[in-house]
C-alpha cells in the first residue's frame, strides 16, 4: 500500500467515529419526536375528555335548578348541551387508543342515562307530580348517575396516566438511556480507532524517514 493510500485510509478512520455520532443523533432526534408527539396528543386526549366531563356534569346538574324554580330556563339549558355533548364524545372517541375505547362506551351509557332520567323528571314535573319527580330526581340522578359518572371520570384520568402519559415519558427514558450507551459505545469506539489510525500514520511517515536517513 502506498504511502498516500494509508494517510487517506488512516483519515477515514478517524472520519468514522464523527460519522456515528452523526447517525446517532440523527436517530435520537426522529426518537424523541415521536416521543413529544405521542405525548402531545395524550395531552390532547386529556384535554378533549375534560371538555367532555364539564359538559356531562353540568347538563346533570341543570335539573335541579328547574325543580326548584330557581332557573326556569334549565330546562332548555339542559336539552341545549345534549347537541354539545355529543360533538364532544364523537371528537374524544376520534382521539382514543383501542385499550380506551370500552371506557368510552361506559361514559356514553351514563349520559344516555342521565338524558333519560332528566327528560323524566322534566314531564314529570310539568303533570303536576312535583314531588315525584324530585324523589326521581334525588334516586336516580343525586345518589346514583352522577356518583357513578365521578367514579367513571376517576378510571378514564387513571387509564389515560397508564397508556399514555406513563408511556409517554417511559419511552423518552428509555430514548435517553440508549442515548446514553450509544455515545459510550462510540466513545470507545473513537479511542480504538484513533490509536490505530495514529499508529498507521505514524508507521507511514516513519518508514520514509528511515529509508532518507539510510540514504
Amino acid at each position: 500500500m502506498t504511502f498516500q493510500r494509508k494517510l487517506f485510509l488512516g483519515f477515514c478512520i478517524m472520519i468514522v467515529p464523527i460519522a456515528l455520532i452523526g447517525a446517532e443523533a440523527l436517530w435520537t432526534n426522529r426518537e424523541e419526536r415521536q416521543a413529544l408527539q405521542a405525548l402531545g396528543d395524550s395531552m390532547a386526549r386529556m384535554h378533549a375528555f375534560e371538555e367532555l366531563e364539564t359538559l356531562l356534569f353540568r347538563q346533570g346538574r341543570r335539573v335541579f335548578p328547574f325543580l326548584t324554580g330557581m332557573d326556569p330556563g334549565a330546562k332548555a339549558d339542559f336539552l341545549r348541551l345534549e347537541e354539545e355533548i355529543k360533538k364532544r364524545l364523537l371528537e374524544w372517541e376520534a382521539v382514543l387508543k383501542p385499550e380506551e375505547v370500552s371506557l368510552a362506551r361506559d361514559v356514553e351509557q351514563l349520559h344516555a342515562q342521565i338524558l333519560t332520567v332528566g327528560k323524566q323528571v322534566f314531564a314529570l314535573y310539568e303533570s303536576g307530580k312535583r314531588f315525584e319527580a324530585f324523589l326521581v330526581a334525588d334516586r336516580e340522578l343525586q345518589k346514583r348517575l352522577l356518583p357513578a359518572l365521578s367514579v367513571k371520570v376517576r378510571e378514564v384520568h387513571a387509564a389515560a396516566r397508564k397508556y399514555s402519559l406513563e408511556q409517554a415519558y417511559a419511552r423518552l427514558e428509555e430514548i435517553f438511556r440508549t442515548e446514553q450507551r450509544v455515545l459510550l459505545l462510540v466513545l470507545g469506539l473513537s479511542l480504538a480507532l484513533g490509536v490505530a489510525a495514529s499508529v498507521l500514520i505514524s508507521r507511514s511517515l516513519s518508514r520514509p524517514i528511515r529509508e532518507l536517513k539510510a540514504g
